[in-house]
């Protein structure tokens, strides 16, 4: 497999950065190395060359689970026409850096090591993603309905608003009658208290009036009771008829008191 970068200084800076951003912890012991390889740069020994093509591999799987999630990147690898045999040449470099003890083959494999764990961050970040994504729908599910319900209340405000302008003109008017209303009572209250002195006045005056008709009334009686005991004490008197009028037939005779014998 040959990965080339078509930009070998900038962009595979950047590839790197963006490889680090994806998977923290993406400093593996031969870092250098990697790089020389997605940078293009030729191997200076034969450690170096066994391990670039075990680390080439390891980084061609990575970057494609990153191109697939960035893909901005895809325009900067592309897969060589040779990539069958230079796989195979790999495939055969890497088992015979694991069957012998040389020190290129240690590193490479740490390398391989920090790849493999790398790439599991990868797969647990892509599930991650998808459960973000998964929240990121119900946000903008929950956020769409909450604009409809923002809309509702929106249109119900405006309703209000315009009935509040109705219930304010006549609430005014309500006002100005009850201030006429007030008025015409404060007045009522005060001919009432003007009526209550002069019922007063006049409750007064009739008792007063009751008071001089009582003592008239026994002022009267103890009159009467006087010219009854003044006549009871003066004697009768009987008038004699005059010279000339004594041969007048007699009439009934009427006592002092006026009745008829």
């Amino acid at each position: 497999m040959h990965i080339s970068v078509t930009a070998p200084g900038r962009k595979a800076s950047k590839w790197n950065n963006d490889l680090q951003t994806l998977l923290p912890g993406w400093e593996p012991e031969g870092h250098q190395l990697c790089h020389r390889v997605i940078s293009g740069a030729p191997a200076h020994d034969e450690a170096d060359q066994k391990g670039a093509h075990a680390c080439q591999s390891e980084v061609f799987t990575i970057a494609t689970h990153v191109l697939y999630k960035q893909p901005g990147l895809r325009s900067s690898v592309v897969t060589g026409p040779d990539s069958a045999p230079e796989k195979r040449a790999t495939q055969a470099s890497d088992n015979r850096m694991t069957s012998t003890g040389e020190p290129g083959g240690k590193v490479s494999l740490q390398n391989m090591s920090h790849l493999k764990r790398n790439a599991r961050k990868l797969v647990i970040l892509e599930g991650e993603l998808e459960r973000s994504e998964e929240r990121a729908e119900v946000a903008e599910s929950r956020a769409r309905q909450l604009e409809e319900e923002l809309q509702t209340m929106d249109q119900a405000l405006k309703s209000l608003m315009a009935s509040e302008e109705e219930y304010s003109t006549k609430e005014d008017k309500y006002e100005e009658e009850i201030r006429l209303l007030e008025e015409k009572l404060k007045e009522a209250e005060t001919r009432a208290e003007f009526a209550e002195r002069s019922v007063a006045k006049l409750e007064k005056t009739i008792d007063d009036l009751e008071e001089t008709l009582a003592s008239a009334k026994e002022e009267n009686v103890e009159i009467h009771q006087t010219l009854d005991e003044t006549q009871a004490q003066q004697p009768v008197r009987v008038a004699l008829p005059p010279a000339g009028l004594s041969a007048l037939p007699q009439r009934n005779k009427v006592d002092v008191t006026g009745k008829k014998n």
